[in-house]
């Protein structure tokens, strides 16, 4: 599994990262969860079909080799995975430990809630609302390709509150999408208990990135009026997305 915008390409930009690092925590953290790869070494060890697991998103930043062009299709498959807002905010403001201008603010910068809902989203890929508006971009122009080449369908969009609702159905509805043929039972359970927050939170070196996994954890964080001004910027900003519809059960 690659994730080609936390590693360097190759070699010699390894070492150019090293060198201009201004801590060593960024390095620290890639070679404890990622290892002393570079993304061309792990892509030619690789065999097809390939995963590439990345926070790159939109028409813009997306390779073009996937998204192809309006006169040619392109190539391979696209899982977009999406999560109820709320608890993607308290996530973040968690990930590393609890950053030192808290939830609303102080002298060290605006707080989580502000940066994660302000215009200019200062973290580190941008806004999560920008994000979703970019993913549904791509959405409907993969989906418009399938249309055009009658091809295969080359996008699918998996919510984690699904998963964690029943992550056997959703097995078998990414296996499908992914052509392959049926799974057995017990191969099914097999791989959903590997998936499992517990035993990927076991296989991890370090549980700084895998914390709880629950759903509405949020409702235990900040006031009413807090959750209530979030709501009215997700209205404001996802209203008309279809692709966040079906997160408003879980923000309420």
């Amino acid at each position: 599994q690659v994730y080609p915008d936390a590693l360097p390409l190759n070699r010699e930009e390894a070492k150019t990262r090293l060198l201009e690092a201004e801590d060593d925590f960024q390095n620290k953290f890639v070679l404890e969860h990622f290892g002393d790869f570079t993304f061309e070494e792990l892509c030619d060890d690789q065999n097809t079909p390939r995963l590439f697991s990345t926070h790159l998103f939109g028409m813009d930043l997306l390779p073009t080799e996937i998204l192809g062009t309006e006169k040619e299709e392109g190539k391979g498959r696209l899982i977009i995975v999406l999560r109820n807002l709320k608890d993607v905010m308290c996530s973040l403001h968690l990930f590393r430990g609890e950053p030192k201008d808290g939830w609303l603010g102080n002298e060290h910068g605006p707080g989580t809630f502000h940066r994660f809902t302000a215009e200019d989203c200062s973290n580190a890929f941008g806004s999560t609302f920008d994000w979703i508006l970019e993913q549904e971009k791509v959405t409907h122009f993969l989906q418009e390709q399938t249309a055009k080449f009658c091809n295969k369908e080359r996008v699918l969009v998996v919510y984690y509150e699904a998963m964690k609702a029943d992550l056997p159905a959703q097995i078998d509805r990414i296996n499908a999408f992914l052509g392959l043929a049926p799974i057995t039972d017990a191969k099914r359970m097999a791989i959903a208990e590997a998936c499992g927050f517990s035993a990927m939170k076991a296989a991890r070196r370090s549980s700084i990135t895998m914390r709880k996994g629950s759903i509405g954890d949020w409702k235990n964080h900040l006031t009413k009026e807090l959750w209530e001004e979030f709501d009215d910027i997700f209205d404001r900003k996802l209203g008309n997305s279809d692709l966040a519809r079906p997160l408003r059960p879980f923000q309420s």
